[in-house]
């Protein structure tokens, strides 16, 4: 259907915070699902999502408890979050296993270089003070190529890996090809 694009489709988000991506994708004709860690950014989230009368699920929850869930969902999100998560493996195997046959998931993470140490964290967080000091830990920044892997071994094609950069000057992100800081994953479970 042209006026709703994304109708029928199942999209689940994984740290969906206050639903920034969730609210433009229900508005789309899409069944979400955001769930988050934080009970106070899913009251925000509801809150917001009523006051704008968009039909998002919100759950205040952690990816385990979606373990014994048998829903599959035809888009997963999972952004920024996999570099706060202590066992990054059980996540991407909950991703995998939420994931419905013919389905995509899609990663946004912060790469372990000696740049996104530089840029994410010393510029982010000492320097600009974009965010709070200690939100990220290099140790816990992931390679594509390690999600790649563990997506692989699950069954999962990769079918891109491009980079996300932030002009500080104009406010705006950008797709690029330069994955060495901020990336995007995009996996397809076959059908």
């Amino acid at each position: 259907n042209q006026d709703i694009p994304f109708q029928g489709l199942r999209i689940l988000d994984i740290g969906c915070g206050v639903g920034l991506l969730c609210e433009p994708l229900a508005s789309q004709g899409a069944d979400v699902t955001g769930i988050d860690a934080s009970a106070y950014n899913i009251r925000l989230a509801q809150q917001h999502a009523k006051d704008w009368s968009i039909k998002v699920e919100y759950k205040h929850c952690l990816a385990d408890d979606l373990l014994n869930d048998e829903q599959e969902y035809d888009v997963i999100l999972n952004t920024e979050v996999i570099e706060h998560v202590e066992d990054k493996h059980q996540l991407i195997e909950i991703c995998c296993d939420a994931l419905a046959p013919g389905g995509l998931l899609v990663m946004a993470t912060l790469n372990r270089t000696v740049k996104s140490y530089l840029i994410a964290i010393i510029g982010a967080e000492y320097v600009m003070g974009y965010l709070p000091k200690g939100t990220h830990d290099w140790q816990h920044f992931v390679k594509p190529q390690e999600i790649s892997q563990q997506l692989n071994a699950k069954g999962l094609n990769t079918l891109s890996v491009e980079g996300i950069k932030f002009n500080p000057l104009i406010n705006k992100w950008k797709i690029t090809k330069e994955t060495s800081v901020n990336y995007l994953l995009y996996a397809e479970k076959p059908t």
